[in-house]
């Protein structure tokens, strides 16, 4: 019965609820090459055997219009909605198969269609796209504010009533300020903009976040448990961000301005917040599940990520620092220091925190090491342009998120000792002498070969599998 010529059988399917049937209801089918609708009873409720379908009626809806494409019963108003795909129409149809109303819908090739609240989807094969309607079926305001029931954001009050202007009808806002977000993280049913404007809320880290909600999402930051963020009682502040060319991902430093806490003795912890690889071996770096495709696996974070790495070191003659496994309290004057070491690794972030203690730490300053290259590519991304400019000018920008012979030029002019053009050295400087060794600020060979390497698409480990992509040997 529902059979029709290639491409124009069955197409169009959906459910009527029935009160009183014994199987609760009818299905109601649209066959594409005739534009009729059939109607069917099927035993979904007496029993869990019986495949038997019974046709109760066939419904014309508009006579000699073929190309039913779609249909959705709309529990809400009770009306059965039907798309004709060549004809480009809506019809509106009571059970019976009594028209209602028609609409014209652009799109080529409709293909489907649903409700929800006061909209309505259609699904068009062009494109691929989806088509979403204001639509407010039922078509009810029942509190007379002018709005539709179904879009109603304030039921039983005036919704055009919006003295904050934040789209927020006043009779349904937690707050007399705007705040579109309607925040409240307490939550005592004020919302936490007005909170933090009445200092009934304190937010002494600046986040436009209240204390005490910071505190009941990560207890950590509260060691003492007097209610207090530990950043707020300390007199230590987190490194800052470096400025200039230091300021540049790299491959394997991190570069921080350790100097923020003066004369104040403070040690620095290091600590991998994301790694994110692909799960079936955790050497691919990765950006989305579409950089895994290959690999058949999920983007994911490392196991490894929340870890703490350990400890930033005195930095020797080039500021370059070492993870090490004990604090080391000093006072901090440089003003760029990079912390290169076998856990600094390509694709990652970072956090660092100074503690004047070991016990009480400041709050994060997020770093990362350079951002996920081309799906191609897992690492080896070392400088962007090369502008072959003279001094002053610098001569290669930084990353670019291709790794190519401008990569490797970089390298061969900065191993050269060229004033310009050439790039600072931790951007070129990606390893030691000798299977996972860490950077050394020294360029050679290695650091060359690992540029290839990286060009050729291969991860950062010489030995697949490894779980750190740059295990110490």
């Amino acid at each position: 019965m529902l059979q029709g010529p290639s491409n124009a059988g069955l197409e169009a399917l959906t459910f009527v609820p029935v009160a009183d049937h014994p199987e609760g209801g009818l299905f109601y089918a649209g066959l594409q090459c005739d534009g009729k609708i059939y109607v069917f009873e099927l035993p979904i409720v007496t029993s869990a055997t019986d495949t038997s379908v019974v046709h109760v009626n066939t419904i014309t809806p508009v006579a000699g219009r073929t190309d039913m494409s779609g249909l959705h019963y709309n529990t809400g108003n009770g009306v059965l909605y039907a798309i004709f795909d060549s004809s480009n129409r809506l019809v509106a149809l009571d059970v019976a198969g009594t028209c209602l109303a028609e609409w014209d819908i652009p799109g080529n090739q409709q293909e489907g269609l649903a409700a929800f609240g006061c909209f309505l989807f259609v699904a068009d094969d062009v494109g691929p796209a989806v088509w979403r309607y204001v639509f407010p079926f039922a078509q009810e305001d029942t509190d007379d504010d002018g709005v539709d029931n179904c879009m109603d954001l304030c039921d039983g009050f005036d919704d055009k009533v919006d003295a904050d202007g934040d789209d927020v009808p006043d009779d349904c806002d937690n707050c007399e300020l705007s705040n579109p977000d309607q925040n409240d993280c307490q939550p005592n049913g004020i919302g936490d903009t007005c909170d933090l404007a009445s200092e009934t809320s304190n937010d002494c880290d600046y986040n436009e976040y209240p204390d005490e909600c910071d505190i009941a999402d990560e207890p950590s930051r509260d060691s003492n448990l007097d209610g207090v963020l530990d950043e707020c009682q300390l007199a230590v502040l987190p490194p800052q961000v470096t400025s200039g060319e230091d300021s540049a991902r790299k491959n394997r430093y991190i570069s921080v301005d350790p100097s923020s806490n003066g004369a104040t003795p403070v040690a620095m912890r290091v600590t991998l917040s994301s790694m994110r690889r692909c799960g079936d071996s955790l050497d691919k770096s990765c950006s989305s599940d579409s950089d895994c495709a290959m690999a058949a696996g999920l983007c994911i974070e490392h196991p490894d990520v929340g870890t703490i790495l350990g400890w930033v070191s005195a930095p020797n003659a080039n500021a370059v620092s070492r993870v090490v496994g004990t604090p080391v309290f000093r006072v901090w004057p440089e003003t760029t220091l990079h912390v290169g070491d076998c856990e600094v690794v390509p694709v990652a972030t970072y956090q660092v925190q100074t503690t004047p203690d070991g016990a009480l730490f400041s709050g994060p300053l997020e770093v990362g090491t350079i951002l996920k290259p081309h799906v191609l590519w897992h690492y080896g991304d070392t400088v962007g342009i090369g502008t072959g400019a003279l001094p002053p000018e610098p001569g290669f920008t930084p990353p670019d998120g291709i790794v190519n012979i401008t990569d490797v030029s970089a390298y061969v002019l900065t191993a050269e000792g060229r004033t310009k053009p050439n790039a600072p050295t931790t951007w070129v400087d990606l390893h030691g002498v000798g299977d996972g060794a860490p950077p050394n600020f020294i360029l050679n060979v290695s650091d060359l070969q690992r540029i290839l390497f990286g060009s050729e698409g291969q991860q950062y480990t010489d030995t697949p599998g490894q779980l750190n992509p740059a295990d110490c040997p």
